[in-house]
């Protein structure tokens, strides 16, 4: 009986670990909006296109130029209407991290649905 409390101890600590503080894209703070006292997303190209890298919907830098990354999609961003690129904006603050994956992203990445708001 000891030798069993002693082993379910060990499992049970060996299943925690030292990342606690750090959430990752499935954590608490990966659900759109300030849901759970989370900070919302900045409003502004910037801020939209570092939630897309945080969620890894794309990457930071992309292997080659005219890939999908950050500096693209604040170009992108920066090149809409006003009205477009604050409803594309708002959709990924409001949006988890799961819904900003585009279907086969990330390999190879693609534009999230957001993108497609506003366009005619």
């Amino acid at each position: 009986m000891r030798c069993t409390l002693v082993l379910l101890a060990a499992l049970a600590a060996g299943a925690c670990d030292d990342t606690e503080d750090v959430d990752g894209a499935r954590g608490s703070c990966a659900s759109g909006g300030t849901l759970a006292g989370c900070a919302d997303s900045a409003r502004t190209a910037e801020g939209a296109c570092w939630r897309l890298v945080e969620c890894g919907s794309y990457p930071l830098d992309g292997a080659e130029d005219g890939d999908l990354d950050w500096g693209r999609c604040v170009g992108e961003l920066e090149s809409m209407s006003t009205e477009r690129a604050t409803i594309v904006m708002a959709c990924i603050a409001s949006s988890t991290c799961d819904e900003l994956l585009a279907p086969g992203s990330p390999h190879p990445y693609a534009r999230p649905a957001c993108f497609d708001y506003g366009d005619r």
